[in-house]
């Protein structure tokens, strides 16, 4: 009874840790084996997550290098899902539809590693604590098409594009509020410039009208002054 108790929390205990950490040299390959459950769904993402650290003689101790490079190859049974080249620490999407063992392959190069000014070449070569020059965290989460927490580059582009053409959507309302607006300030313009235009012409007309009442006012009065001393 006790032993089918710890093989149930082994299993519990196996099938809930999915991370793992690892040693290596550079250019050298560590594959894994990847079994999907039959309980997935049948076309669904998966994700892996990896990070690497380079040895450095002169710490003892293993320390982020950006100049590393992880090539990942993803195999199943019947053809090839991925090969591709990241950098130190990243994340890579496979997708697969079926429910089978899965291969998966990965390699670290670093330049800094085995030139002759690099750390391995500088440093002494014996640390008893050293299990490798490249030290590799690695991670697999079996994806499902509704979860979350795990989104593929292509659906991450397209939620992009979506926030993208949302973005647009507000700028063209903005810019034809801004029309409107325009088209609203001109008919104003317009309508106070015609009713200037009015205004100014009445202001002539009346202006004339004026000039010539006064005219004529004066020419009968010349006229009146020019009889009363007899000079018509």
């Amino acid at each position: 009874m006790l032993l089918l108790y710890l093989a149930i929390c082994c299993g519990l205990f196996v099938n809930s840790c999915r991370g793992i950490h690892f040693y290596l040299e550079p250019n050298q390959k560590r594959c894994f084996i990847e079994h999907l459950p039959r309980h997935t769904p049948s076309l669904h993402i998966n994700l892996g997550v990896y990070s690497t650290q380079v040895y450095n003689p002169y710490t003892n101790k293993y320390t982020d290098d950006p100049l590393s490079s992880v090539s990942i190859i993803v195999d199943s049974e019947r053809e090839n899902l991925l090969k591709q080249t990241g950098s130190s620490s990243d994340r890579f999407f496979f997708t697969s539809g079926e429910h089978s063992e899965h291969i998966i392959c990965l390699s670290s190069n670093n330049p800094t590693l085995g030139s002759q000014n690099g750390w391995w070449s500088q440093g002494s070569s014996g640390s008893s604590n050293m299990q490798g020059s490249i030290k590799m965290t690695f991670e697999v989460f079996i994806g499902d098409p509704g979860e979350p927490s795990i989104v593929s580059p292509i659906e991450a582009k397209v939620a992009g594009l979506a926030q993208t053409v949302s973005q647009l959507n507000t700028l063209v309302s903005e810019i034809r509020r801004e029309q409107y607006l325009h088209r609203e300030r001109e008919a104003e313009f317009r309508s106070l410039s015609e009713y200037v235009n009015g205004q100014v012409v009445w202001w002539t007309i009346a202006q004339i009208l004026v000039l010539t009442g006064v005219a004529s006012w004066q020419v009968k009065r010349l006229g009146r002054t020019l009889r009363t001393k007899r000079l018509i």
